[in-house]
C-alpha cells in the first residue's frame, strides 16, 4: 500500500527511544512498513510504501507534527498533551500505558486542595498543570506559570475594588510581584473580565459571574 500526501511520501515520526520505540517498529515491521536495523539511524526512505520514517524523541513527536513539520506521528497520549502542539490524537495503538500519581511526604497530604501554594516538581508540566486545572486547584496564567485559584479569586475581587485598575495599583493591592501581576491581568483579560486600554483596564459590563 502506498501512502501519499499532495504526491508527496508521507513522513512519519517514530519514537528513538523509550518505552514506545520497539513496540511501535515492531508494528510498523509486522504491518509491511521497512524500519531501521541501527539505532543511531534517524531517518529512513520507506520508498515502496511512500512513506519516509523520521526518528525522533517522544517529547519532541508531537510539536513536529503540531507544526506541520511531518505529517503524522507515534507518541505517547500524555506527551501530546503535556507538549501544547496543534496536533489531535487519531488513533489508539494499544501498548505504553502509564500512569501518573502524585508523590509527598508521608501523612502530608490527603485531598488535592493542599497542593495549593505548594511548590512541585515534575517532568509533565503542561498535564499536570491541566488536571489541577480542571479540579479548581490552580489557574494557568501564561508563559508557562501557574497560580492557586484562591489567588486568582483574590486578584478578582481586588479588581472591583480598584478604580482605575493599573498594574501598579492591582500589583500593591493584591501583594504580589510584578510579573505575577501583568500574567493576572492578561488572564482577566483573556476570560472577558477586563478590557484594557492603553495602561489602565477597566471591567467589562457583560463579564462572567
Amino acid at each position: 500500500m502506498t501512502l501519499q500526501t499532495n504526491g508527496n511520501p508521507l513522513r512519519v515520526a517514530v519514537p528513538n527511544k523509550g518505552s514506545l520505540s520497539q513496540e511501535a517498529i515492531e508494528m510498523l515491521h509486522e504491518s509491511g512498513y521497512r524500519q531501521r536495523h541501527d539505532a543511531k539511524q534517524l531517518t529512513l526512505v520507506d520508498a515502496e510504501n511512500g512513506v519516509e520514517f523520521y526518528y525522533l524523541r517522544p517529547r519532541d513527536i508531537a510539536l513536529y507534527v503540531g507544526e506541520g513539520t511531518l505529517d503524522v506521528g507515534i507518541t505517547g497520549r500524555d506527551l501530546l498533551r503535556d507538549s501544547g502542539a496543534k496536533a489531535e490524537e487519531v488513533l489508539p495503538l494499544g501498548f505504553g500505558r502509564s500512569r501518573f500519581r502524585f508523590a509527598g511526604p508521608t501523612g502530608a497530604f490527603t485531598d488535592l486542595a493542599q497542593l495549593a501554594g505548594t511548590r512541585i516538581a515534575t517532568s509533565y508540566v503542561g498535564v499536570v498543570t491541566a488536571f489541577l486545572e480542571e479540579r479548581g486547584t490552580l489557574r494557568r496564567v501564561g508563559d508557562g506559570y501557574a497560580v492557586s485559584a484562591a489567588l486568582y479569586d483574590r486578584g478578582r475581587a481586588t479588581l472591583e475594588t480598584l478604580s482605575p485598575i493599573t498594574l501598579a495599583g492591582f500589583r500593591d493591592a493584591v501583594g504580589v510581584s510584578r510579573r505575577v501581576a501583568q500574567l493576572l491581568l492578561e488572564r482577566y483579560d483573556t476570560d472577558g473580565i477586563t478590557l484594557r486600554v492603553g495602561d489602565e483596564r477597566r471591567l467589562r459590563a457583560s463579564r462572567p459571574r
